[in-house]
């Protein structure tokens, strides 16, 4: 069994050994390439003989453990030699003052090796990495050794099952993928130390906007926190990465004086409107403090009575319906003064007409987005009202302005939290705490007194 020792463009020493043709027909790699963690080259020559006499050691043992999970998916080969590997490991970092006699150390995962290459992979050249920390002691709590691809492939399937909107889905898809092609998708998720991260976050602002910085470190953030609980690492390094930048602009909220501006003018005044959406929505979204989306996806089926309260049933039931999060399935109160305005004589109208829809919103694009054609109509009319793009508050801010003014007045936040849609702060109340009830929720919802902007909107009355 022939070994090359190599020597890559750091200065680092490798010992290659190519796996004999009998194990390579069991799945194995053309060779494994284990780093003998020095520069020095006298040093290196005398760790490569314990690394290929370790190597021979695990190769005499892989024939049986192959051929005993030949049942077993192909990415369980890597789980097999990593144990064998680590010990390796250990053996190098002993034998800094020459040769030794490699002896059997007790049974420990890996941290830091990468698997990148095994027998379900195109590439056939198995390579060893060298380790992150030379004395770091290994978690024993991490039983299963996984790599970045295995979890990220883990955490997609689990946000997918609760249902998240495809849009948010893609983003995390999008966003922790770009952590996976920077460390690799064979990289071990123990291995990954603060040291990796920081070199990602870094290297991403300097091609992209610091709004966008922030939302791939989130949804990276959000993985390594289910690794954390999956127990395949010991700690998030994402934790410690902090993005040192000015403060970021908050989002817009609707001024009283622009919701003066916007409820004065001709389409809540005089019903100018071509489309009743663009009447509605906007005093849904001031009500209620729901999403964009949540409001135009509606069914006339979702306006319903809860207690004797008329509520709007926020929920993915519905064909094409969707929600951000499983916290977001919720009801509504309806406002007292939408009430007033006729909104129940308009869903009554709906019905009536047999439509499924409260709105004319339909789900389109790729993500079957409810928003779209509201969206660009509502911002054309803001413009129309002087309303500068870029400076303005958007359909959303509706809900930055319903969340802002029930933090004024002191209201509880996870009674704000259970309106909203969000989850809730701490861990007593997300655990253990049940929903707000709806006559609680009424009683937020009435707190929103928006009655000096909306004092000349004309009441709709559906023929």
């Amino acid at each position: 069994m022939p070994s090359y020792l190599l020597k890559n463009r750091n200065g680092n020493y490798y010992t290659r050994i190519p796996f004999p043709q009998s194990l390579r027909l069991l799945g194995c790699p053309l060779e494994i390439r284990v780093s003998l963690l020095t520069k020095d080259r006298s040093e290196a020559t005398l760790r490569n003989l314990v690394a290929a006499h370790g190597i021979k050691i695990m190769m005499g043992r892989l024939p049986a453990l192959l051929r005993a999970d030949s049942h077993q998916p192909t990415t369980r080969f890597r789980d097999l030699i990593a144990p064998d590997l680590a010990r390796l490991r250990q053996q190098l970092r002993s034998s800094a003052n020459g040769l030794m006699q490699p002896s059997p150390l007790p049974y420990s995962q890996p941290d830091d090796v990468s698997a990148g290459a095994c027998c379900d992979s195109p590439v056939r050249t198995m390579q060893v990495q060298p380790p992150l920390e030379p004395m770091q002691h290994l978690d024993p709590v991490i039983t299963v050794p996984k790599t970045m691809g295995q979890l990220q492939a883990e955490f997609l399937e689990r946000k997918s099952n609760e249902k998240i909107s495809p849009r948010s889905l893609q983003q995390l898809q999008t966003r922790t993928a770009a952590l996976i092609q920077g460390v690799g998708g064979g990289f071990f998720v123990q291995a990954l130390k603060f040291r990796h991260v920081d070199q990602f976050v870094q290297e991403l602002a300097t091609s992209k906007g610091l709004k966008t910085v922030r939302e791939y470190k989130a949804a990276c953030t959000q993985m390594l926190s289910f690794a954390v609980q999956m127990e395949y690492t010991a700690k998030n390094p994402f934790d410690q990465v902090k993005i040192r930048c000015a403060q970021p602009t908050p989002r817009q909220r609707w001024e009283p004086t622009q919701l003066r501006t916007l409820f004065s003018s001709v389409n809540f005044t005089q019903h100018a409107y071509s489309n009743v959406d663009d009447y509605w929505i906007p005093l849904v979204l001031l009500h209620t403090g729901a999403r964009p989306a949540e409001i135009c996806q509606l069914r006339v089926s979702d306006v319903m009575t809860q207690d004797n309260i008329a509520c709007l049933n926020i929920t993915d039931e519905g064909e094409a319906q969707s929600i951000k999060t499983g916290n977001s399935r919720r009801l509504v109160p309806i406002h007292s003064r939408l009430i007033a305005l006729g909104f129940l004589h308009y869903v009554e109208l709906r019905r009536r007409q047999g439509h499924v829809q409260l709105f004319s919103c339909t789900a389109t694009g790729e993500f079957g987005e409810w928003t779209k054609s509201f969206e660009c109509r509502f911002s054309r009319y803001l413009g129309k009202l002087g309303f500068v793009a870029g400076q303005r508050p958007t359909a959303y801010g509706f809900r930055h302005t319903v969340i802002d003014e029930l933090q004024q007045r002191d209201t509880p936040e996870h009674a704000v939290a259970d309106l909203a849609g969000h989850s809730k702060i701490g861990f007593t109340y997300r655990h253990y705490g049940k929903k707000s009830t709806v006559q609680r929720l009424q009683a937020v919802v009435e707190q929103l007194d928006f009655s000096d902007a909306l004092k000349f909107v004309l009441p709709h009355r559906p023929e």
